[in-house]
C-alpha cells in the first residue's frame, strides 16, 4: 500500500471531541474568544496558520490549567483583540508598540499596575507556550513594556506618597474560628440552618489545615479517612495536588477540629457516595442539590462575609490596603499569623500552609502581634 504524508491523514491540528466527563471539568467552561484567519490573524503573516493551529490545539486541553488562570488569560486576549479591532488592525502577530499602545490606555482608564503585570504574564504565557515564541522574541517582555510598568508604579508613588499594592486578606484567627462555632454548635445555637454548619466546618478546615480555599472546595469525600473518634478524635485528609508537591503529604485534623467535620459528616453525608464533593450546595433540609459539583468560589467567599458581619470582630481593622472583610483566603492567613505567634519558624509556616513565596507569607505576618512587639522592645527611653 502506497504511503501518503501524515497531514495528508491526519490533518494538521490535532482534533478530538470531549466527553461528558471533560466537558464538565471546570477549565471547559471558560469562554475564549474564536480567532479567525482574516479576522483577528493576519492573513499575509507567513505563520499565521501555525499560530492559529496552536491556539486552537491548546484551546482542547487548556494546558491543564486551572479555571481562574484561564480566564485571565480569556480576558486578557479579548481585550487586546478588542482594542486592535478598534484601532483597525490585526491583532496577530503582536508587536512591543501595541501592546505598549494598550497598556497605556488601560492605565489611563483607571486599570491598576497588578491588572497590567496579569496581562503581561498571561500573554507571555499566549506567546510562548501556546504559539512556540522563543522568549527573546516575546513582545510582552519587551523593553519598553518593562520600563512602561516601573514607570507607572514611580508615577503613583510620587502622586500620592503610596506604593501599588495588593489588597490583603484579613486574618480569621482562632479566636473568631471559636465565636463562629459557639454560634453554630450545640442545642442553644443562634444559627441551625445546615449552610452554616457547612460554612463552620470549610472555615474550621481551612484553618486547621492551613489549606488554600480552592483545594479545600474540590475535596471528596474519598480523601477522607476517619482515624479515630471518642474524646480524642483524628481525621486524616488525604491530598491530591498543591501548589509545591504533585504528590503532598496527608495533613490531619485532631480534637475540637475533627470533632466539627465528623459531626457535619453524620448530620449531611451519612448516606452520601465516596465520589461525592465534601462541600457542596445544600438547601434548608440538609440535602446537597448537587453532590457531584462542588460550592464556587463565589459561595466561599459569600460565606466568609457573611461570618464578618455577624461576628463583627472588634480586634481586626480593615485598612484601604486590606479587604473590608474576611475572604475566602482570610482562615489560612490568620491560621499563619497564630503560628507565628506561637513560635513557629518561618520555615515551618512555610511547609505547613505550602506556601509558595516567603515574601508573600512575611506581608501576611504583619498581622502579627508579636512582630509588632519586637519593634517595641527596640524603643528604649532615651530622654
Amino acid at each position: 500500500m502506497a504511503r501518503k504524508s501524515q497531514s495528508a491523514v491526519f490533518g494538521r491540528a490535532v482534533e478530538t471531541s470531549l466527553n461528558d466527563d471533560e466537558r464538565n471539568l471546570e477549565r471547559h467552561t471558560v469562554t475564549f474568544p474564536q480567532f479567525t484567519l482574516g479576522e483577528s490573524f493576519d492573513p499575509d503573516y507567513p505563520k499565521s496558520t501555525e499560530w492559529l493551529e496552536g491556539y486552537n490545539n491548546f484551546l482542547l486541553n487548556r494546558g491543564g490549567l486551572k479555571a481562574n488562570t484561564l480566564r485571565v488569560m480569556a480576558s486578557t486576549l479579548r481585550g487586546l483583540d478588542s482594542f486592535c479591532a478598534k484601532a483597525g488592525v490585526y491583532t496577530f502577530p503582536t508587536s512591543e508598540r501595541v501592546i505598549y499602545e494598550w497598556f497605556s490606555q488601560l492605565q489611563a482608564d483607571g486599570q491598576s499596575v497588578n491588572t497590567l503585570a496579569q496581562h503581561k504574564a498571561r500573554l507571555s504565557y499566549f506567546f510562548e507556550r501556546v504559539v512556540k515564541l522563543p522568549v527573546s522574541m516575546n513582545p510582552a517582555k519587551g523593553d519598553s513594556i518593562n520600563e512602561l510598568l516601573r514607570t507607572f508604579v514611580a508615577d503613583q508613588v510620587e502622586r500620592t506618597g503610596e506604593a501599588n499594592k495588593d489588597r490583603q486578606a484579613l486574618p480569621l484567627r482562632s479566636q473568631h474560628v471559636k465565636a463562629i462555632a459557639d454560634m453554630v454548635v450545640g442545642n442553644d445555637s443562634s444559627y441551625r440552618l445546615p449552610m452554616y454548619f457547612r460554612d463552620l466546618t470549610f472555615i474550621v478546615m481551612s484553618y486547621g489545615l492551613s489549606l488554600r480555599y480552592d483545594e479545600l472546595r474540590r475535596m471528596r469525600l474519598k480523601q477522607l479517612e476517619v482515624v479515630s473518634r471518642g474524646s480524642r478524635p483524628l481525621v486524616k485528609i488525604h491530598r491530591t495536588t498543591s501548589k509545591t508537591s504533585d504528590s503532598p503529604a496527608p495533613k490531619e485534623l485532631q480534637d475540637d477540629y475533627a470533632k466539627v467535620l465528623l459531626e457535619y459528616l453524620d448530620r449531611f453525608h451519612k448516606y452520601s457516595d465516596r465520589e461525592d464533593f465534601l462541600f457542596a450546595k445544600i438547601d434548608s433540609k440538609g440535602n446537597f442539590r448537587t453532590p457531584g459539583k462542588p460550592v464556587c468560589k463565589n459561595t466561599c467567599s459569600t460565606s466568609f462575609r457573611r461570618w464578618f458581619s455577624i461576628i463583627n470582630p472588634m480586634d481586626v481593622e480593615p485598612t484601604r490596603f486590606t479587604h473590608q472583610a474576611w475572604t475566602a483566603h482570610s482562615a489560612r492567613v490568620g491560621s499563619a499569623v497564630d503560628g507565628f505567634e506561637l513560635g513557629m519558624t518561618i520555615d515551618e509556616l512555610m511547609d505547613v500552609g505550602d506556601w509558595t513565596s516567603r515574601e508573600t507569607l512575611m506581608r501576611y505576618l504583619r498581622n502579627s502581634t508579636k512582630k509588632a512587639s519586637v519593634n517595641i522592645k527596640l524603643q528604649k527611653d532615651f530622654l
